[in-house]
């Protein structure tokens, strides 16, 4: 094993571990804490526990994944390694949104006064639209991802297949141009036909 396959189980292996996670959260974590589950100060904290703890595995997961992917980028010596640069634009895509779309809400479901403040129905509302928010971040996520492994797979397929139906274009081009130059030969010199469609077939 080279340093570029190791890099590849590495990556897959980091993506692997992010992308079970969010799916775990979205699956399992939320809907265990929602209202009807627990009592919304419950669910509130059993949120804030778990957001401490994942707030620093999952981005550095994300970010190592990036890092692994991005490395391949540099190393690997293909006409197809700009795919490798997919994964770290995904991650800067979506660190994107959390920034802006996640992260003003998630502070107030982190102020210690939110439930006096806008009752337990807020609460429950702003736990439920965060995991929409996490849902549509996960689905970008790996739906990027997963196109970029079905690509690296299929593009040096789909390139030979191109290349074949352009050489067989080309030769059908060049065929055509030899008939209609022999059909004018023909016309002028009188040359039988049988002896100019053989000597195209040996070409």
């Amino acid at each position: 094993m080279n340093v570029n396959d190791a890099l590849k189980l590495l990556s897959a292996f980091t993506g692997g571990i992010a992308a079970g996670g969010s799916i775990y959260i979205h699956v399992i974590e939320h809907p265990s804490r929602r209202a009807g589950a627990l009592p919304v100060p419950m669910g509130l904290k059993n949120f804030r526990n778990t957001f401490a703890i994942a707030g620093k595995v999952m981005p550095s997961l994300g970010i190592t994944h990036a890092v692994l992917t991005g490395s391949l980028y540099f190393l690997e010596d293909s006409e197809d390694k700009w795919q490798w640069l997919i994964p770290p634009a995904v991650v800067l895509l979506t660190g994107a949104w959390t920034v802006l779309a996640m992260i003003p809400e998630i502070n107030e479901l982190f102020d210690d006064k939110v439930v006096e403040k806008k009752g337990d129905g807020w609460v429950a509302e702003a736990l439920d639209r965060w995991n929409k928010k996490h849902a549509l971040r996960t689905v970008i996520r790996r739906a990027l991802d997963g196109g970029a492994i079905v690509l690296q797979d299929n593009l040096q397929d789909l390139r030979a297949k191109v290349n074949y139906y352009y050489s067989e274009l080309c030769q059908s081009i060049d065929i055509a141009n030899i008939l209609m130059l022999n059909q004018h030969y023909i016309g002028h010199v009188g040359v039988k036909r049988e002896e100019t469609y053989t000597s195209i077939v040996s070409i």
